[in-house]
């Protein structure tokens, strides 16, 4: 991410022997400044939104990962991205050699942390599903605070180590990037791009992987849990009822255990879609950057800029992706939108949709939860019940009375044997 910091001056980053750059046409200019405008304000709005969330997303180790992530794509699009827009469009760099020093290290600095700060996200997401009960002791609300200011020290020393501050800089001060030595593009290829992401598809596969085995193994488990526990309660109880007794057991015991798959399998899909979003951005650039630097500036400077911006996309994306993937964050957002929203509709209410009202979404959603817990506790109550036969009619027994039926039917039995075994005698 941080390498388009040096890439970022778009046409002239790969080529130091540029020393003069002309105007674009006027439709040009058009063209880059709205796509540019809008990832902007994108990227802006929706890691302020971010920041602002005060909803719980799962454990709050998780949300202060999170926050970290929103807050650093929030400083790109609020630092980075306008000086880029411009030097983009103008096609030289207009504020000075100073400037130019603080706009590259905030770039690689923030792009930087934003990588990492995903890689990290990805190890406690990892932690939590392999390692459950574990997991408050592992991942404590300290260690994560310690791990975040080590990802803010990472990214700075990835800083000093990549950008040269003794920037090159031609004859008429209109470039400003970091050069392309070789030393600058194994540290910023290796600890900015490769090493996060192979951690991430690592981590990513394992949890996807691990969840399936689990679904399967659930599977198997129960059927064989099945088979064992009938040999054992058919000594004491008929056939018919130790099977209904045991099946509503153990599928409340698997429903459990589905619910707890489904989480883990939530959590694999969100940080699939993250994963394959930051490759997607990043990926492209790095490539370019690499081969550009071994045919020596053979790609046109548009196909870099292309590559520069769709990096910067991914600070755009990962609010978007929390909006369809964490349910608490959808709503927080919508609250937070709706009172700008009723003042633009005021002041132009025919070009837009009329905003709906914020109790009565709460109200629907609070009725939707509780029609959803109803009916999860009677499919589990109606799991519960088995059938007994009584004078040739078949009803419902609760799970309670299911107990002291099954007692009471052996002591009945047992009762009757001991007067058969008196008389006998």
């Amino acid at each position: 991410m941080f390498l388009n910091q040096t890439t970022t001056n778009l046409f002239s980053i790969f080529n130091s022997q540029q020393t003069t750059t002309k105007a674009l046409p006027t439709f040009l200019i058009f063209l880059l400044t709205i796509p540019s405008l809008l990832i902007i304000s994108l990227t802006v709005f929706g890691n302020l939104l971010v920041l602002l969330f005060k909803a719980k997303v799962g454990r709050k180790n998780t949300t202060l990962l999170v926050w970290n992530l929103g807050l650093t794509d929030f400083l790109v699009g609020l630092f980075v991205l306008p000086v880029g827009a411009i030097y983009l469009t103008q096609r030289k760099w207009i504020f000075g050699r100073l400037m130019c020093r603080i706009w590259v290290g905030a770039d690689v600095t923030f792009c930087t942390c934003s990588v990492v700060t995903i890689c990290v996200i990805s190890v406690d997401r990892y932690f939590a599903v392999t390692k459950p009960l574990r997991y408050k002791s592992l991942v404590t609300t300290f260690k994560v605070i310690v791990v975040i200011v080590c990802i803010w020290i990472f990214s700075f020393g990835v800083l000093l180590c990549t950008i040269r501050w003794d920037l090159e800089w031609s004859k008429n001060n209109d470039t400003c990037f970091a050069g392309h030595e070789i030393r600058y593009l194994a540290h910023s290829v290796v600890f900015a791009f490769f090493l996060p992401a192979s951690v991430t598809l690592t981590l990513y596969w394992r949890i996807y992987k691990l969840a399936r085995n689990r679904q399967k193994a659930l599977d198997r488990g129960f059927l064989m849990i099945l088979g064992h526990n009938m040999n054992f309660l058919t000594n004491t109880l008929s056939q018919t009822t130790a099977l209904r007794v045991h099946v509503g057991k153990n599928k409340g015991m698997v429903e459990q255990q589905r619910r707890v798959l489904r989480t883990h399998e939530r959590i694999a899909k969100t940080l699939g879609v993250i994963s394959c979003s930051f490759l997607f951005c990043w990926l492209p650039f790095f490539t370019l950057y690499l081969l550009n630097y071994k045919c020596n500036g053979c790609f046109p400077s548009l196909i870099i800029d292309i590559a520069s911006w769709l990096g910067y996309c991914n600070s755009m994306l990962n609010p978007i992706i929390y909006s369809f993937t964490v349910r608490e964050f959808k709503r927080s957002a919508l609250c937070a939108i709706l009172p700008l929203w009723k003042q633009i509709y005021k002041i132009c209410p025919k070009y837009l949709c009329k905003p709906p009202d914020s109790q009565r979404i709460i109200r629907k959603k609070q009725q939707q939860l509780t029609k959803t817990n109803q009916q999860q506790q009677k499919t589990w109550t109606t799991k519960q019940h088995f059938l007994l036969p009584t004078n040739n009619q078949k009803r419902y027994v609760p799970p309670r009375e299911k107990e002291k039926g099954a007692v009471s039917s052996l002591m009945e039995e047992m009762k009757e044997e001991k007067k058969k075994k008196k008389r006998r005698n």
